[in-house]
């Protein structure tokens, strides 16, 4: 019975779903939104155009890239496609709707480069090349057209096709008003069978020095002023311990992660042990080089619950929750003013793993966070509830405004 569920729970992480996600509620219900007020015409598109960097193998035949791990981390552009909207105006009309059924297609990957990987013993002189300018150059094309010059980054977890990665990130852009360049990074994760775990998180640990090569040029992008991330499951642990070896390097150079431009590091369903999390991100202050670090957790996510099993550690990062922090631990988090730890008590499906797209409510708070970069609390336009024990609390039925809060988010949001 155990492996049943477990393989029923591994296909329900693989990209097979192909439906738009639902509607924030901060569009559909609370009625202050016109998520694209700011968006140049020229992004005005049916399709959502993407930016993506990858380590994956290509396939020729399928034209696409699988899960094979390739030593050199290439780039490129694709588009999605939301359903059969061949105008912006059907698309934009798709946006405020509550209820929805629109698929979505991968319409076209474009291998443009790659990016310098230096590697021991293979020859890049030859046959990659010795900088990102190339890469560069596209960002910067890009963001010519951006009133807001910024990116926006997704980094997927285990189990997750390329393809998976790239929906997702189209999705959590479009709902985010497309402002900026939005970018898929995605590691060779997506290994099937009740064994793949294993392979994906070393195929976690494999991607590590290429998310750091990435994360390097779009540093020296020049017109990039903020880097928002948000990296999923897996992706967290990849993620963070990418920034930690940029750390150690950057101080050998006198310099310091917070000057890496990092404005939103977000931290969903996050598939850590929370020991490990302690003694290589808090105790090395990873978590305060950006401008706010947030996470999510709880939700009734099964999927950290299967992952716990499967490492025979400690709990996961992303199933903490208020009744497991002792006197030391609620002071700590009472004196981060730039972290905050969001708390979704209630479960938001049978899997719940990808709330952090398939549930209106917490969609909801990342936009405010994101697009609007606001701190949590009622008062700053963002209605989390604060828990006594420094926590935020995210309700199903988030965000209800009270009515004193009106002009605040008038003046917010128009």
């Amino acid at each position: 019975m155990k492996l049943i569920f477990v393989t029923l729970l591994l296909s329900s992480l693989v990209s097979c779903s192909h439906s738009l996600a639902p509607t924030p509620a901060l569009y559909s219900r609370t009625g202050y939104e016109d998520p694209f007020k700011e968006l140049p015409p020229e992004k005005r598109n049916p399709q959502v155009d993407l930016i993506y960097a990858t380590d994956r193998t290509w396939d020729e035949e399928a034209k696409n890239y699988g899960v094979g791990r390739s030593r050199v981390l290439a780039f490129g552009e694709c588009k999605v496609q939301f359903g059969e909207l061949n105008n912006w105006q059907k698309i934009y009309g798709l946006t405020k709707f509550k209820d929805h059924d629109t698929t979505i297609d991968l319409k076209e990957i474009k291998p443009k480069g790659y990016l310098a990987t230096p590697f021991p013993g293979l020859d890049t002189q030859k046959m990659y090349p010795n900088d990102n300018s190339d890469f560069i150059r596209l960002v910067e094309e890009k963001l010519e057209v951006c009133t807001q010059k910024q990116v926006f980054i997704f980094i997927h977890g285990f189990n997750n096709t390329f393809e998976y990665a790239v929906k997702t990130t189209s999705q959590l852009w479009h709902y985010l008003g497309r402002e900026g360049v939005g970018i898929t990074y995605s590691w060779p994760s997506g290994t099937n069978g009740v064994f793949g775990y294993g392979a994906d998180k070393e195929s976690g640990d494999f991607t590590i020095f290429h998310l750091k090569q990435f994360l390097k040029a779009l540093y020296n992008c020049p017109s990039i002023e903020q880097i928002n991330i948000l990296a999923h499951s897996r992706g967290t642990d990849v993620t963070t311990t990418a920034l930690r070896e940029l750390q150690i390097e950057l101080k050998q150079q006198g310099k310091d992660l917070g000057d890496m431009k990092l404005n939103n590091l977000i931290l969903a369903a996050a598939d850590i042990d929370i020991d490990v999390f302690a003694q290589r991100v808090i105790a090395e202050g990873i978590h305060l080089a950006p401008k706010r670090t947030t996470l999510y957790l709880g939700a009734g996510d099964r999927a950290l619950s299967f992952s716990e099993s499967m490492n025979i550690s400690a709990r996961r990062l992303g199933l903490i929750n208020p009744m497991d922090l002792k006197p030391e631990g609620k002071e700590l988090i009472k004196s981060w003013d730039s972290v905050h730890l969001v708390h979704i008590p209630q479960s938001l499906g049978f899997i719940s793993h990808s709330y952090f797209i398939d549930d209106p409510a917490v969609s909801s708070d990342l936009i405010l966070l994101i697009r609007d970069d606001l701190n949590p609390g009622i008062d700053n336009g963002r209605p989390l509830k604060k828990h006594e024990s420094g926590m935020w609390i995210l309700e199903r039925d988030y965000p209800q405004f009270e009515p004193q809060s009106n002009s605040l988010l008038k003046k917010v949001f128009n």
